[in-house]
């Protein structure tokens, strides 16, 4: 698909200036050194960990939402990677990184390993300040999985360059600046021009989400608050 895309691009007396990954969130790839995957990666849609969210949510949901401004689903990378410890903790012995659908995607392109803003928000980061949080960590029980978290970006900051091998296997220029993507809800908000605070778009696909752009965190009980594509 990627080869028949640059073709086109080129046909048409264009040419790519720079390539980003927009994917489904949520869910969790545990990835090596070498950005290999130690087991299949585990999808937004993945059920097994719903026992694992519910006890989560009823022991230490409040104190999530306070530090994360949310509270816990299924496909929380934090539910996940509990759900993880418990049944296959050689997985997360043997992971170097764990990483979201996009991020394992632009590893492969680059060799770069990180993810961004969006991503990274979707568990581990203090609500207030965008950066990892130690007790959010702590309080999904997970505090040595704090070493395995990916550097955070911005979402349009450049990460690398298309290798020689990505090149060859999906015709994207060798060289071509990478950025680090985003969350597919966010840039579904791009996409349907709500990018200013007060603005709402609907994403009428999986999960039929409603998102309303904020310019400060607002925490709620029924809603998750999560960063967009600006720190801050």
């Amino acid at each position: 698909m990627l080869r028949n895309l640059v073709e086109k691009v080129e046909a048409g007396g264009e040419s790519i200036a720079v390539l980003g990954i927009g994917c489904h969130g949520d869910g969790a790839w545990l990835i090596d050194a070498n950005g290999d995957q130690v087991r299949p990666g585990i999808l937004s849609l993945d059920s097994r960990a719903i026992q694992t969210a519910a006890r989560l949510n009823a022991s230490v949901g409040d104190d999530l939402l306070r530090v994360t401004g949310q509270r816990v689903g299924p496909a929380s990378p934090g539910v996940v990677l509990a759900w993880l410890k418990e049944n296959e903790p050689e997985s997360l012995q043997r992971a170097r990184w764990f990483v979201a659908a996009k991020d394992f995607l632009r590893g492969m392109l680059t060799g770069s390993i990180g993810t961004d803003l969006t991503e990274a928000s979707t568990a581990f980061t203090d609500v207030h300040t965008q950066q990892y949080s130690p007790e959010a960590f702590a309080l999904y029980g997970l505090e040595e999985l704090e070493a395995k978290a990916p550097p955070i970006a911005a979402p349009g900051d450049i990460v690398g360059g298309v290798s020689r091998l990505a090149h060859l296997a999906t015709g994207l220029p060798e060289g071509l600046p990478v950025i680090a993507g985003l969350h597919d809800v966010d840039a579904g908000a791009i996409g349907a021009g709500a990018v200013r605070p007060g603005q709402l778009a609907v994403m009428a696909g999986t999960w039929s989400i409603n998102e309303v752009i904020s310019d400060r965190p607002v925490t709620g009980d029924t809603w998750f608050c999560r960063a967009f594509v600006e720190r801050g």
